[in-house]
């Protein structure tokens, strides 16, 4: 509802990759673009800030989801204000999708709602009862207009009530269950769930960490954690969910979904003991499709160190060269100081690729 009443058609979205795809999705059928800024996935899942200004024009605005799906990601002070400097520059509005915003369990993180933040960007805040609450099924939410800035959303408001008026919510029953939800709600129920969260997190963390070849970001919120993985050993990211799903029973999201490919998506909202069990159980086919991996690297480090010891006896009668060309014909060059190799093994496919580089620039 935000982003149609937002954005008209021809204009521009900015959503951000990984990100929760239904954005994107909600964009196309209305002739909106959705264009994705990246998140610094090597440092700290943060925004590419560079990267996301570069993406601005006259027709922009933003989608900020904090708490991230599917990173976990919860973004500091600082970084939500920074995001809100450029807007005030360039005078785009910003929804800011904060679902997650009461779910924060990482050490030292702290969830600031974006309209707390800044007295002139204008901001429609969403938010809902189906995660914190963990009712998702019940599609019960809100949203939330801060314009402070004279009427600048004055049109906006007037369309998300038109659109309330179209769109088909959830039943009466379940509107009506919200006042009591919202008032009654013992604070332990919200204690329980981060401390689940919070522990699952943790033990993911400790136990994927030690899986060669696997790469976890810790999470500080939201329910999901992400893991990025080596694709030379265990191959592109959808065949290693299915290998997961068919090997293992362990269903993972690939990070494809999310415009990362590389990389998997875990929940961890179940008991401890299962979230345990999927670990030990993705540790394992880890393992066991590293082994034929970790077979031809070793074999590859066999031909390497062969073909060095043919290329320093070579040295010691020719001095410095450079040795070029595929396995039927190769030449020698004379060099001076280093030499490249290049062998081409167009043939081989125990290396999975027509060609492999077994040697890059060096000196004898």
């Amino acid at each position: 509802m935000a982003i149609v009443a937002i954005a008209d058609p021809g204009q521009d979205i900015l959503v951000p990759k990984p990100g929760f795809p239904l954005y994107s999705t909600l964009c196309q059928p209305n002739g909106i673009e959705s264009r994705q800024y990246r998140l610094e996935m090597d440092d700290k899942g943060l925004i590419d800030l560079v990267h996301l200004e570069s993406l601005f024009d006259s027709q922009t605005s933003i989608i900020v989801n904090n708490p991230s799906n599917p990173t976990g990601v919860v973004f500091p002070k600082e970084h939500l204000e920074q995001i809100l400097e450029l807007a005030q520059k360039y005078k785009v509005p910003i929804i800011a999708d904060e679902i997650y915003g009461d779910l924060v369990y990482g050490e030292g993180a702290r969830f600031h709602p974006m309209a707390t933040l800044s007295p002139r960007v204008p901001i429609i805040t969403c938010d809902g009862i189906g995660k914190r609450y963990l009712v998702p099924g019940w599609r019960l939410g809100w949203l939330i207009v801060h314009d402070r800035c004279g009427g600048v959303l004055s049109e906006i408001k007037k369309g998300i009530v038109a659109l309330s008026q179209k769109i088909v919510g959830p039943c009466a029953l379940i509107q009506g269950a919200l006042p009591s939800i919202l008032r009654d709600t013992p604070s332990e129920f919200f204690d329980n769930t981060k401390k689940l969260l919070a522990s699952n997190a943790a033990t993911v963390y400790e136990k994927l960490s030690r899986v060669p070849g696997l790469r976890p970001l810790k999470p500080q919120g939201a329910m999901y954690m992400m893991v990025g993985f080596d694709p030379s050993l265990f191959g592109d990211e959808t065949k290693f969910v299915r290998g997961l799903i068919s090997e293992e029973s362990v269903y993972c999201l690939p990070g494809s979904a999310f415009s990362l490919p590389n990389w998997f998506r875990l929940v961890l909202a179940f008991p401890n003991e299962t979230t345990t069990e999927a670990c030990e159980r993705i540790a394992a086919y880890c393992t066991r499709h590293l082994r034929p991996c970790v077979e031809r690297l070793e074999a590859e480090m066999s031909i390497k160190k062969k073909l060095w010891k043919i290329v320093r006896n070579l040295s010691s009668t020719y001095g410095n060269f450079a040795f070029v060309g595929d396995s039927a014909n190769s030449v020698l060059i004379q060099k001076r100081g280093f030499f490249l190799i290049f062998y081409y093994l167009i043939t081989c496919t125990y290396y999975h690729t027509p060609q492999s580089i077994l040697f890059d620039k060096c000196t004898i």
